[in-house]
């Protein structure tokens, strides 16, 4: 059954920005997914700014990229760090062209004032993304974890029974000696992962600036709370 897995991981599903994804099942153990990650530039079809493609265009693109990965054997496609609900329907279009059954992550970026850099808002985000096929739907990278709080706030009050995702930033990157420095450290982000799932996150992640030790925190953290309130 499509997203059978997903549903798997409950509140204390727990994922990383990278490209190996491990998750934390509710009744502990490790299930791991390979992370299908957009790896085009933004080409929305509306903006000619951005590059003259058709939304069948968009479609096709997505739809060879999911084929490789379908073929290398991934367990889940994991759309993220979108802006445009057009692109991000190409790339589930895309995708269901392929493998009709394989779960789909859906998150778009809520990083101008509450919405995408596109305007869309986090309603809209979910209502769109649920009738598409997503099989979890939320929110990644951005500002950090304060900001996409609200976010999952408000797609909960609309989606109740929709899987939410939140996979935050660790913070806003410094620029310190050439290097880029996210300042949450993993106190914060272990923090943030409990009011991640207060907040109606039922998948909890960390994505630029994290480490396995921002990791480490999140899930110590979620356990901590699972086990208080058994």
């Amino acid at each position: 059954m499509r997203g059978a897995e997903l549903r798997r991981f409950g509140r204390l599903g727990l994922f990383v920005g990278f490209g190996l994804e491990a998750g934390l099942a509710q009744d502990g153990s490790v299930s791991l997914f390979l992370e299908a990650e957009r790896q085009i530039a933004a080409a929305r079809c509306n903006d000619p700014t951005l590059g003259q493609i058709s939304f069948r265009e968009l479609v096709d693109v997505f739809a060879e990229q999911a084929a490789a990965l379908v073929a290398g054997g991934v367990d889940l496609i994991w759309i993220e760090t979108m802006s445009d609900l057009t692109e991000i329907r190409a790339a589930i279009e895309g995708v269901r062209r392929v493998a009709p059954g394989i779960p789909i992550i859906a998150t778009m970026t809520f990083d101008t004032r509450g919405r995408t850099m596109m305007g869309v808002t986090p309603e809209q985000a979910v209502e769109g993304l649920a009738a598409w096929g997503a099989d979890a739907i939320g929110g990644n990278c951005g500002n950090g974890p304060d900001e996409i709080m609200p976010v999952i706030s408000r797609m909960r009050a609309v989606a109740p029974d929709v899987i939410l995702v939140a996979k935050s930033n660790a913070g806003m990157p410094e620029l310190i000696d050439m290097r880029a420095v996210y300042r949450a450290s993993p106190e914060t982000m272990a923090a943030a992962a409990v009011e991640m799932q207060a907040a109606g996150a039922r998948i909890v992640g960390a994505c630029c600036g994290s480490t396995p030790g921002h990791l480490r925190a999140m899930n110590a953290a979620l356990r901590a709370g699972r086990e208080v309130e058994q």
